[in-house]
């Protein structure tokens, strides 16, 4: 007994001492990971010595001799900290992800191959101007650097036993792709339920149930449209509804109401402090770690003695400054809202299946085919059909129609990139020429300079619509409706020096002018939001970054005011078996706050009520075109105008037929809301806005894997602000990817916040520093601090 005793420990000692060595082992390979962050590292291109400094947070000031040696160094810093973010953005882009992550990710795949990214942008890389060419260059040349100074490949690629592929230029492309895949609707799936609603309903209701806006729009003209009257009994009649669950969907599947937008909006002299403009951004994603931003201030000697300067946030796998100042000029980006795709109805020949009409005659479908490579199983081959406007879509709609998708970046011009000229833009006017004619998703683009001139246009590839308004589907086979290339930079919208001195964008609808209402109708916000910043600027006379940062934390309910009023009125005479549930939730709606607070029960009362409500007076409409289709959802944010038209006025002929009246139809949506409240595990004391918006940063793998979240994660937490509606947007997984406010010349008083940190290395101390200021609102510097570490890259 005692030799077996003895050989048991000596087991046991030599387990465990196998596990403590192959622990040690993956410790020294995780941590080899990581950047280099001092001393001495050479780049066989560069043309001299470049120095990086980051400060306590990890925010880098790098200063070259040249702006390409400037752009290796930053290639050079996201190859280290960020490649596996680099490579999933790139995989996205051009439909590869499922030869990582396997079968799971398909459908993302077939999205970038049915619009065949790879050969756009093998095309555009062999036109693109040769400037930008060598800046791409420089930086390939800087992240395969970076990777390759790694002394042990990313950990993500230890955990998925995979080899990181090198970089290429046209790789940048493809996230510019992905980019466009997250911020437009590259299949037109929203004009084609758009075009089942116009086919279905009645011009009258169609009208009214799709308005083109809303009481809230806040354009910067101040225009407006006229509401659009209740339709008649012989216009709509709610249908019968069949038994079972009630069918609404309001927006796009999965989304609720968050939808990727931003906040931007600039300040005249005339209004500011200091007399220069000041420029304030908040663009908002879906947020995962790491954050898609990495922050930088890169310096370099410029030419005719006039030195470079960008700071702000650049986007890991572009060249570029996204957003920021460049000294001169500040800029701000939100996302347009406007129509980059149309949705081509076919007429295709009965007599011979195959082809389809065009102005040119009848044409054979073609076929393109695709292997895609699958981790842990065989490849699979996918045809994609084609016309001559775009691929072949499938919306679900089921009427026998072929329906093709012109989305923007079938336009080889699209594609050509003419960055570079924009970062040296020495005023606003300048700017405003030079935005225009580059090739991201299209933005508001907001400017300030520092003589504090201020402006507004549109940014991006926009098509030049012929015959039509490119609102709903159409059939383009006679030539009277096409698209005659892309437009010019004299036809895009622009606003310069208003006389109010102010300039605000939040995914509303801008402007009203002809070049504006001609780059089409894109499903813009409803106005709420910017109709709360444009209220909370006008207020301002000697604007500091400070009040603009506490424009951009607003977490002030004003869109709900009227429906906490009407919940409220609901609560008051209660029907059946609701009296003692409603009096239970009276006061807590009474004290709701007007805010979206983590601890009010009564704004979370308030915002389900109002949702439960819109189910309910949606539910006609979805029933009726879901005959049609049956993926069918109301597209666009503007239902908002018809809902509380008809809440209001109450016609007896809309109300759903579940209902005797519209105050049953009320009654019934507060009592979901108070009984959801009623059956929380924690009781009504703990139905709070922060349970129900629990927000959290989860990094990709630990998605799949949910058990590394321990350590990838950042921990769940409840935040103020809403998914919708107000100046600070939060959502579970979704919120502001920074916020900075800063004059152009002022930078060193800017202030900036961004989730999550600055690397993408689980094990690094900058993997989460910063996160706390965002979250918590506490303004930052929006340049970077004292030098904590200095690295400097040298010639090979």
């Amino acid at each position: 007994m005692p030799r077996l005793l003895i050989w048991c420990f000596r087991v046991a000692g030599i387990l465990l001492a196998t596990v403590v060595g192959l622990a040690l082992i993956l410790l020294l390979a995780l941590t080899s990971s990581r950047a280099t962050l001092e001393g001495n590292t050479r780049i066989a291109s560069l043309g001299g010595d470049v120095v990086v400094d980051r400060d306590d947070h990890g925010v880098p000031t790098i200063q070259a001799g040249t702006q390409a040696d400037a752009i290796r160094a930053l290639g050079f810093l996201h190859g280290q900290e960020r490649f596996f973010q680099m490579d999933l953005l790139r995989r996205t882009g051009a439909g590869d992800l499922a030869e990582l992550f396997g079968p799971a990710v398909l459908e993302m795949d077939l999205l970038a191959r049915r619009h065949d990214v790879r050969g756009h942008r093998m095309a555009a890389m062999a036109s693109l101007d040769a400037t930008e060419r060598s800046l791409l260059d420089a930086y390939t040349e800087g992240v395969n650097a970076g990777l390759d100074a790694l002394r042990v490949r990313p950990p993500e690629y230890l955990l998925l036993r995979r080899k990181p592929q090198p970089w290429h230029p046209e790789d940048s492309l493809a996230v510019m792709a992905a980019m466009a895949f997250a911020l437009q609707d590259p299949d037109g799936v929203q004009e084609s339920m758009l075009g089942v609603m116009h086919r279905t309903l009645s011009p009258a209701a169609f009208a009214f149930f799709a308005p083109r806006g809303t009481e809230w729009d806040a354009a910067l003209d101040g225009s407006e449209f006229p509401a659009p009257p209740i339709p008649t009994p012989e216009e709509f009649t709610a249908p019968d509804p069949p038994p079972g669950p009630m069918a609404s969907a309001v927006g796009m599947p999965g989304r609720n109401e968050e939808l990727p937008g931003s906040n931007g909006w600039a300040i005249g002299g005339s209004r500011t402090s200091h007399g220069g403009a000041l420029v304030a951004d908040d663009m908002h994603l879906d947020l995962r770690m790491p954050n898609y931003w990495y922050r930088a201030v890169i310096r370099w000697n410029g030419e005719a003695g006039r030195p470079g300067q960008l700071a702000g946030v650049t986007l890991p796998g572009m060249p570029y400054l996204v957003t920021g100042s460049n000294g001169e000029v500040a800029w701000a980006f939100t996302n347009a809202q406007v129509d980059e795709t149309d949705v081509i109805e076919l007429e295709t020949d009965p007599a011979r299946p195959g082809r389809y009409r065009t102005p040119s005659g009848w044409k054979e479908f073609t076929v393109r085919t695709e292997e895609i490579p699958i981790a842990g199983g065989s490849p699979r081959r996918i045809a994609f059909t084609n016309t001559i406007w775009g691929p072949v879509v499938d919306p679900g709609i089921r009427d026998g129609r072929t329906r093709v998708s012109r989305w923007v970046y079938e336009e080889p011009e699209a594609w050509r990139i003419r960055y570079s000229p924009l970062l040296r833009a020495t005023n606003v006017a300048e700017a405003l020429t030079l935005a225009p004619r580059n090739p991201i998703p299209v933005q508001n683009f907001v400017a300030g300079d520092r003589s504090g001139n201020i402006g507004w246009t549109l940014m991006g590839p926009l098509p030049r619509r012929v015959g039509w308004d490119g609102r709903l589907p159409s059939t383009w086979s006679d030539g009277t409706r096409r698209w005659a290339g892309l437009k010019s930079v004299p036809d895009y919208p622009r606003v310069f020096n208003p006389s109010e001195g102010l300039i605000w964008t939040a995914n509303q609808r801008v402007d009203g002018g002809p070049a504006y209402v001609d780059a089409g109708d894109g499903f813009p916000d409803s106005g709420a939001r910017a109709r709360q910043i444009r209220d909370g600027l006008r207020s301002l006379t000697k604007a500091t970054p400070a009040d603009l940062l506490a424009i951009q934390l607003d977490d002030r309910g004003v869109f709900l005011d009227r429906w906490h009023h009407l919940l409220l009125k609901a609560l008051e005479h209660p029907t059946g078996t609701n009296g003692a549930a409603f009096a239970a939730a009276r006061p807590r709606v009474e004290a709701w706050g007007g805010r979206a607070l983590p601890g009010s029960v009564g704004f979370r009362m308030v915002s389900g009520f109002r949702e439960h409500v819109q189910r309910r007076v949606a539910e006609p409409v979805v029933l009726r075109c879901r005959t049609q289709c049956p993926e069918f959802f109301i597209p666009g944010g503007q239902f908002e105008q018809p809902l509380w038209t008809l809440v209001q006025e109450r016609p007896a002929h809309l109300l759903n037929r579940r209902y005797p009246s519209w105050e049953a139809l009320l009654e019934d949506a507060a009592a979901a809301t108070v009984d959801a409240g009623l059956q929380h595990p924690g009781g009504l004391a703990a139905f709070t806005w922060g349970d129900r918006q629990r927000f959290q940063m989860k990094h990709p793998l630990s998605l799949a894997v949910p058990a590394l979240g321990r350590w990838l994660d950042l921990p769940a937490e409840e935040l103020p602000g809403a998914p919708s509606a107000m100046p600070r947007i939060q959502g579970r997984g979704f919120g502001a990817s920074e916020r900075f406010s800063v004059g152009p010349g002022w930078e060193a008083d800017g202030l900036f916040q961004m989730p999550g940190g600055q690397s993408g290395h689980f094990l690094s101390p900058y993997y989460r520093l910063g996160h706390e200021d965002w979250a918590l609102g506490r303004p930052k510097p929006f340049l970077a601090g004292a030098s904590q570490n200095r690295l400097v890259l040298s010639p090979r």
